[in-house]
């Protein structure tokens, strides 16, 4: 080909087919590359939308999830909070319960550990036998008995221990504070108490 006067002229077999501006040909070009670093942007651009939006929705997902869970945890804390306050409920019942059985019982009631120690004495137990309840708690049992019936009420009160869960029952004296005596028809079980000890 010949360029003469800023004129670019292709020849093909002896025929001229173009002629175009040189200046006007790296115009082209430049627009050419423009366009392509322009479609290049775009095709990055929409790489980089597609991938905004995909981690956009797995965060979302993600947050969905852990809304879930929460709530399932609340429910399930509200659930066992309802029913710790009903078994809480029922045992303040029972107690009150046990409570009016023991202090208002009209007959004799002990409460030993296994050393035949008195834990616990009803009112009317205690006033039988002319003590207050206070009197009685924390000393032996054999306290209120005759002296020479002491062996006999510590051999009873192992029967107990080894036998445990069985009732067993027995005619014995007891002494009052003043001195006289009393005689009684005593039962007594051996039951594990809040520790794992046995009572009687």
């Amino acid at each position: 080909f010949q360029a003469e006067d800023g004129i670019r002229d292709v020849a093909v077999t002896g025929v001229q087919t173009c002629a175009l501006p040189i200046s006007y040909a790296h115009s082209a070009a430049s627009l050419a590359e423009s366009l392509l670093m322009v479609q290049s942007f775009l095709v990055l651009a929409s790489a980089g939308a597609l991938m905004l939006v995909t981690v956009t929705s797995q965060r979302r997902s993600a947050q969905a999830d852990l809304m879930r869970a929460r709530d399932d945890l609340e429910a399930q804390v509200a659930a066992r909070t309802a029913a710790l306050r009903e078994n809480e409920q029922r045992l303040r019942v029972s107690e009150a319960r046990y409570r009016n059985l023991f202090v208002n019982n009209p007959l004799m009631y002990f409460t030993l550990d296994g050393a035949g120690v008195v834990v616990s004495v009803n009112p009317q137990g205690a006033n039988q036998l002319g003590y207050a309840v206070t009197e009685l708690t924390g000393r032996p049992v054999t306290a209120v008995f005759p002296p020479e019936l002491h062996r006999e009420v510590r051999e009873q009160l192992a029967q107990c221990l080894s036998e445990a869960d069985q009732v067993h029952t027995w005619e014995i004296t007891k002494v009052r504070k003043d001195g006289t005596t009393l005689w009684v028809r005593e039962s007594a079980v051996a039951v594990p108490g809040d520790d794992g000890e046995p009572l009687l």
